[in-house]
């Protein structure tokens, strides 16, 4: 599930959590409490091998599980500020 209302903090998610019918391949990475949060909207993003910078313009955190980041996975725009992997 994709929340896509305006918001002030963008999380883009790693598109391997989920599976080619779209369900969530780790039930226990629960994101509930995301959808909870009025100021918070997320949605899966499918990087490939390596994520590019500009595929996170916009977005303020990261959650990646198969794909390598590198420098060239800095966004151009200074907005990603948290990265985390799975």
């Amino acid at each position: 599930m994709n929340t896509e209302s305006p918001s002030n903090f963008r999380v883009a998610l790693d598109s391997n959590f989920r599976d080619v019918n779209g369900n969530a391949l780790y039930p226990d990475f629960d994101l509930t409490p995301l959808n909870h949060e009025a100021e918070l909207s997320w949605n899966y993003v499918d990087f490939g091998e390596v994520v590019m910078g500009d595929a996170l313009l916009d977005y303020d955190a990261l959650v990646l599980l198969l794909p390598r980041f590198t420098g060239e996975s800095v966004p151009s725009d200074g907005k990603l500020a948290l990265v985390a992997r799975f």
